[in-house]
C-alpha cells in the first residue's frame, strides 16, 4: 500500500496539471455558506413552480443560504432543537429546504417515502419517535388513516388521536405554507437575531434517518 505522500506524488508525476486545492468542509452547514460565498450568484437550483405550471423558477446559491438560515431561525424559535423531524412529500424544492433546515438546525431528519401505505408511515413515525413532520398537502392525508381527527390545515396544526402505532399527537407544518414560514426567519434574522449563526453542530451526533 501507498503512503499517502507517495500517492499523492504519483498522481502529480501522471498528471501535467496541479491538483486542485480544495477547502476542507466540516459539516453541511458549512458547506452551503461557503458556496454562497464563493458563487453567489450562480443558479443553484430550478424548478417548476407549482402554482404556474409553465413557469420555471431560478434560485442563487445565495438565496438558497438565506432561506435554509430564515427556515432554520424559525425552527429554533419554534423551540425545535434535538427533534425528529419528519420529511414527507413529492420531490421538490420545499423537501429539499426542510431537509438542511432541520440538519443545521441541530434536529434529526427523519425521511419517508411518500409512498408508503398509511400503516407503514405510522409504524415509522412510532419507531423513530416522530411527533413532527414538514409534509405536501396531499401526503398528510396518509397520517390521518394512522390515527389523526383530522387533515392538516397549513399552519402547524397538533392532530391527536392515537389509534394503531401513530403517535398521540403529530404537528404538522405544510410545505404550502413555506413561504410564511420563511417571512417569520427572515424578520427574525433582519432584526439581529444570532441564535442560528451562534449554534455549532456536533459531527457525532445522528443527523438524519432513512
Amino acid at each position: 500500500l501507498l503512503s499517502e505522500e507517495m500517492r499523492f506524488a504519483a498522481m502529480r508525476k501522471n498528471k501535467p496539471y496541479p491538483l486542485y486545492d480544495l477547502p476542507q468542509i466540516h459539516d453541511l452547514k458549512e458547506m452551503v455558506a461557503m458556496k454562497a460565498d464563493n458563487t453567489p450568484d450562480a443558479i443553484a437550483f430550478r424548478y417548476m413552480d407549482a402554482q404556474h405550471r409553465e413557469s420555471i423558477k431560478e434560485v442563487t446559491y445565495k438565496s438558497f443560504a438565506e432561506q435554509a438560515e430564515s427556515l432554520e431561525t424559525w425552527l429554533y424559535h419554534q423551540g425545535y432543537h434535538e427533534e425528529h423531524i419528519a420529511i414527507i412529500g413529492e420531490n421538490s424544492y420545499e423537501w429539499l429546504l426542510a431537509f438542511i433546515a432541520v440538519i443545521n438546525s441541530g434536529n434529526v431528519a427523519v425521511a419517508i417515502d411518500r409512498d408508503l401505505p398509511s400503516e407503514e408511515v405510522a409504524d415509522l413515525l412510532a419507531m423513530t419517535d416522530t411527533e413532527i413532520a414538514f409534509c405536501s398537502g396531499i401526503c398528510c392525508k396518509k397520517l390521518k388513516p394512522a390515527g389523526m381527527e383530522d387533515v392538516l390545515s397549513g399552519t402547524g396544526e397538533v392532530l391527536s388521536g392515537g389509534s394503531g402505532q401513530a403517535p398521540d399527537a403529530m404537528t404538522l407544518y405544510s410545505f404550502e405554507e413555506m413561504d410564511r414560514y420563511l417571512k417569520i426567519g427572515s424578520e427574525k434574522r433582519n432584526s439581529g437575531d444570532k441564535s442560528f449563526q451562534n449554534y455549532v453542530i456536533n459531527p457525532q451526533k445522528m443527523v438524519c434517518i432513512f
